[in-house]
């Protein structure tokens, strides 16, 4: 038995030190996670990475092949397609359980043209955030590709957000912020909320996914992390829903300071990632709230920049965009972004807070589930479809921060902001509307990139479940797929 076992081992580590590329195998529609597992077991003994993610029809494994044991596989009946995976991999992180085995994937033989990703650490871009696809091509189900990544520096990302552990390696920010007046203006002598280290489990996983060192898309960006928490507990212990107006208008202060400072050192990119959706609350306050979130949006817009709102995770709980801020202060023509959730195979994530008959719309989609991300103890696991919509826009947000290409002929151009115009007519983008006559971003000219560079993913009707209602359902899901790389 140990001959045998020792004779399987060499048979696969010989296979796949002589493996042509690695390969992304995709089930048939209805395939069994366990009959899918038991094939992969048998083809190489479960060393490739199957993915877990379960929400979709089809299965998806990936792994290292000669072409002839890829053509063979072509003929299996339980394959739905195989195709050559275009990145190259050092390693995957298994995620059965809590990351903690490790799939080592090597070819040594691979030869292309296309220039590769920044490593971070040895790790390849792709694999900071991996996500399923239905391949490459054209509209609408593969965009060009945008291939120069220089994880967005020189960029002030500043990311409101519940508490942050700043003492993982994942986060170094620049500065943090937290209202040492945190209370409540009904209630004198409340107890201060904690330090930014505590509630920290929202605020952890979306500025890890921001600009964290290790699973960001964005992990050269000057990091600010602006402590936002939506209940606290007054002097008598009672839970109170809603932050004061005076905390409030002391972190948006905070973040227009901030951007000065950095405006008058020429650091004048600037993007605010908003995830942690506010309720408007009851008629009493509500024009209160109103007037200090369209302050910040309004002076936002006068440093030129973009502020991402999650759509929010009500749309099965009869709610719309009207009821959460800052979605609900988006217009077609102001700097706010409303982002909803797609599911990794480019179908709608049906808890996605509907615009219904609010007047608003939601600007881009992007992937919500399965997302790796970093828990404030430092594990990392998939985000098991919690808080898609939070999820999917500090993906969005990414993209327009991600990548500031060093000028080099070989890069084949980047992204918005940071495109050679030189380069730019590549992919047939006029950098010309992007920028004032001061060179400085055009807030409008940056929203409408994003959207009008989004493509609709998924062939399939778009519907969701009971009770969401059907006269709310968008009619396109034009989703951005960004990674570290480019388009996925």
């Amino acid at each position: 038995m140990a001959l045998l076992t020792l004779i399987f081992t060499l048979g696969f580590f010989v296979a796949n030190v002589f493996a042509d590329d690695i390969y992304l195998i995709r089930s048939k529609e209805g395939t069994s996670f366990k009959d899918f597992q038991l094939w992969t077991d048998h083809l190489d003994g479960g060393a490739g990475y199957l993915d877990p993610d379960q929400s979709t029809n089809y299965l998806t494994y990936l792994t290292s092949l000669t072409v002839a044991r890829a053509d063979a596989i072509r003929e299996e009946d339980i394959i739905s397609s195989i195709s050559v995976h275009e990145i190259d991999l050092i390693e995957f992180h298994k995620d059965d359980s809590n990351s903690t085995a490790l799939n080592r994937l090597r070819h040594s033989k691979r030869e292309t043209n296309r220039p590769t990703p920044n490593q971070r650490n040895g790790y390849p871009a792709m694999q900071w955030k991996f996500l399923n696809y239905n391949g490459r091509g054209s509209p609408p189900y593969g965009p060009p590709e945008f291939r120069t990544d220089s994880g967005g520096a020189g960029v002030n990302l500043f990311v409101i957000d519940s508490g942050f552990n700043v003492d993982l390696d994942e986060l170094e920010p620049v500065q943090t912020y937290y209202p040492e007046d945190f209370h409540y203006d009904q209630v004198p002598g409340t107890l201060l909320p904690g330090t930014i280290k505590e509630h920290t489990v929202h605020g952890t996983v979306m500025a890890s996914a921001a600009g964290g060192k290790t699973l960001g898309i964005a992990p050269n960006t000057n990091l600010y992390l602006a402590k936002w928490d939506r209940e606290y507990k007054d002097a008598k212990g009672q839970v109170l829903p809603i932050i004061s107006i005076k905390s409030m208008e002391a972190v948006f202060n905070w973040v227009i300071d901030r951007m000065d400072e950095q405006w008058s050192k020429g650091l004048t990119k600037n993007v605010v990632l908003f995830s942690l959706g506010v309720d408007r609350g009851d008629k009493t306050n509500r024009e209160k709230y109103d007037r200090v979130f369209q302050s910040f949006v309004d002076r936002l817009d006068g440093y030129e920049s973009l502020l991402f709102a999650a759509a929010g995770n009500d749309g099965l709980n009869k709610k719309s965009l009207a009821d959460k801020y800052p979605a609900c202060l988006a217009k077609p023509n102001n700097n706010v972004v409303i982002v909803g959730a797609v599911n990794i195979d480019g179908t709608l994530w049906d808890e996605t807070t509907p615009p219904k008959d609010s007047g608003l719309e939601i600007n881009v989609w992007a992937p919500g589930t399965s997302i790796d991300v970093m828990l404030p103890n430092g594990d990392v696991r998939k985000n098991d479809n919690n808080g898609a919509t939070s999820i999917a826009t500090a993906i969005t947000s990414h993209r327009l921060i991600g990548y500031y290409p060093k000028k080099q002929k070989a890069g084949l151009g980047a992204w918005f902001l940071g495109l050679d115009e030189c380069e730019a007519s590549d992919y047939d983008i006029d950098l010309r509307k992007l920028y004032d006559r001061y060179g400085q971003p055009k807030v409008m000219g940056l929203k409408n990139l994003i959207i009008d560079s989004s493509y609709q993913r998924s062939s399939r009707i778009i519907q969701a479940g009971k009770p969401y209602p059907t006269y709310a359902l968008p009619t396109k899901l034009n989703a951005i797929y960004n990674l570290a790389q480019g388009w996925p």
